[in-house]
């Protein structure tokens, strides 16, 4: 991670040079993405794009989506670009090289866009382990994240205009972390001062790590990719979609 971390800070550097500022942006993106790739699992794909649900909801352009290949295709892949369904995506990152307070906000409401697109109603799962056969209910939704290269305000600035527009959203719905790399790194707590899921979060931990703030980000994005239970995928329910969208109808013969 001290590797990572430092190769994103020679990226950073490096796009300095360009002087168009969507441009610069979008070549950072493909950098977080492509110095990502090889700490993430192989069966798990790295792109961008938007996010679809069978009721025809899409979601705001992410800059970051990683899905499940073993679950489904996308739904229309253009290069890293892409339009994924819902049920095949594992997390989404906003990645924003030197954001202001405001901009946090934004990029917090952009992954929100994404778990709304989910239902909130509780659904079974079952887990065969080396301690035996289980099953549950569980009505988590993906990892969604904020990664800044830097900012443009205070440290405590950055971290509440974080906590305060999760606030203001449905609890299943809050995006996981914020990440300022090699800087510090805000997730969600227990009482005990634990990692847990954003709707188990009775507060936002908030840690000025450095180097190591990377690390932790990495691992409970780890952590959120093995434990999450994904809704099951029925694709006849996105081509009822499609009729019900142009108002087609089936002749017969």
């Amino acid at each position: 991670m001290q590797r990572l971390s430092a190769d994103l800070r020679n990226a950073l550097a490096a796009t300095q040079v360009i002087n168009h500022s969507l441009s610069r942006g979008e070549v950072r993106e493909d950098v977080f993405a492509e110095q990502l790739r090889p700490y993430i699992p192989r069966r798990f794909e790295l792109s961008s794009g938007e996010v679809a649900n069978s009721a025809g909801s899409v979601s705001r352009q992410q800059d970051l989506i990683i899905t499940d290949s073993l679950d489904a295709a996308p739904i229309f892949a253009s290069g890293r670009i892409g339009i994924h369904p819902i049920e095949s995506v594992r997390a989404c990152i906003e990645i924003k090289s030197q954001p202001s307070a405001t901009q946090i906000r934004d990029a917090v409401r952009c992954v929100a866009s994404v778990n709304r697109l989910a239902s909130n109603a509780p659904r079974r799962f079952s887990t065969l382990a080396p301690g035996g056969f289980g099953m549950g209910e569980t009505s988590n939704k993906c990892f969604s994240g904020v990664v800044a290269y830097g900012g443009s305000g205070s440290t405590a600035s950055l971290a509440r205009a974080f906590l305060e527009e999760n606030l203001m959203l449905d609890p299943l719905d809050r995006c996981d972390a914020l990440l300022v790399v090699d800087g510090f790194v805000c997730l969600w707590i227990d009482s005990n001062g634990g990692m847990v899921f954003p709707e188990n979060g009775e507060r936002l931990g908030f840690a000025e790590l450095g180097e190591t703030s990377l690390l932790i980000f990495y691992l409970w994005l780890m952590h959120r990719l093995a434990d999450f239970k994904p809704p099951p995928l029925d694709l006849l329910q996105y081509a009822q979609s499609v009729e019900a969208l142009t108002g087609f109808h089936w002749q017969t013969l």
